[in-house]
């Protein structure tokens, strides 16, 4: 379930990003509804409908969860304390892989909020005032960026495949491990890489593919057994995809600008904290977070 989890989370950013490294503004038929921007957010409106509807057409879910239903339909206030209750609440395991999970998708958030900026501005020399302008060096740079995630895509479906039975053989921790060091070292790379060498930029965009996929399966995989045998584990799996992948990126978003400021424009510096991160995740990850075996017997034991 976790390996089909991560190939559908890549395979959807393989599909966004194939559409972005495209210069679609200029194809025939698509051309007369504006800028490259305005096409891409008018098709991702189209395949959001769609996806829905097929979604709400197809798909038996159970229609009550007293659990959810309390937390998301009071005030603000109770919300919240239900919400902090519910952290507080949780399995050790799930609080554990949460914390490493939450310094991973941090990364992650600095990557696609500034993986655009740093192709266009850093690679491609050219000036972000220039956005939406069409053939402008930073919109170029732009296009090349939706290349390099489109590749590191491909390579995050390709490997969610193989790390079910990598896990298996080596451990689901070790692969976890290695996925975040491997990850913080291609971010301290691209601090390294020069201002117009695509190609270095390129394969260290594809190699965040490994990585990716790990972090969509390897957490998920602590967490669906931690939480398999209690009643809220429903409200567990939302509070943990809440705290770990949502809150990175609202966070990463509200200090975007300070971060620009604080690195004096500069998105390699970013990928420098990003490296930091990872590293700071995969040590974490090495001395307290729990494999999957020893969620098992710590969950029998209590």
């Amino acid at each position: 379930v976790n390996s089909f989890f991560a190939l559908q989370g890549s395979l959807g950013r393989l599909l966004g990003f194939g559409l972005g490294s495209v210069n679609l503004a200029k194809a025939p038929g698509l051309s007369y509804f504006g800028s490259q921007t305005q096409v891409l957010f008018l098709l991702s409106a189209g395949v959001l409908f769609v996806m829905t509807c097929g979604t709400l057409l197809s798909t038996v879910e159970n229609q009550f969860i007293p659990q959810l239903y309390e937390l998301f339909n009071a005030s603000f206030v109770s919300s919240a304390k239900r919400a902090v209750f519910g952290v507080k609440s949780l399995p050790k395991a799930v609080r554990l892989a949460a914390v490493s999970n939450l310094l991973a998708w941090s990364a992650f958030a600095l990557l696609f909020y500034y993986g655009s900026y740093f192709y266009g501005a850093y690679i491609y020399g050219g000036d972000p005032e220039d956005t939406g302008k069409a053939d402008s060096l930073y919109e170029m740079g732009v296009q090349a960026a939706s290349f390099g995630f489109l590749l590191m895509a491909v390579v995050a479906s390709l490997t969610s495949v193989i790390l079910g039975p990598l896990a298996a053989r080596i451990g689901l921790k070790r692969v976890w491990v290695a996925s975040l060091a491997c990850a913080a070292a291609v971010f301290l790379g691209l601090f390294f890489v020069r201002p117009g060498d695509k190609a270095a930029a390129l394969a260290l965009f594809a190699c965040l593919g490994l990585p990716l996929a790990a972090s969509y399966q390897c957490p998920w995989a602590i967490v669906t057994v931690a939480v398999r045998r209690s009643e809220n584990s429903a409200l567990y799996c939302s509070l943990f995809r809440s705290i770990s992948e949502v809150l990175p990126f609202a966070l990463q978003g509200l200090l975007g600008s300070v971060l620009l400021s604080l690195f004096q424009g500069s998105a390699r510096a970013v990928f420098v904290a990003a490296s930091v991160l990872m590293a700071v995740a995969a040590v974490y990850t090495h001395i307290y977070v729990l494999d999957v075996q020893d969620v098992e017997e710590y969950e029998e034991e209590v």
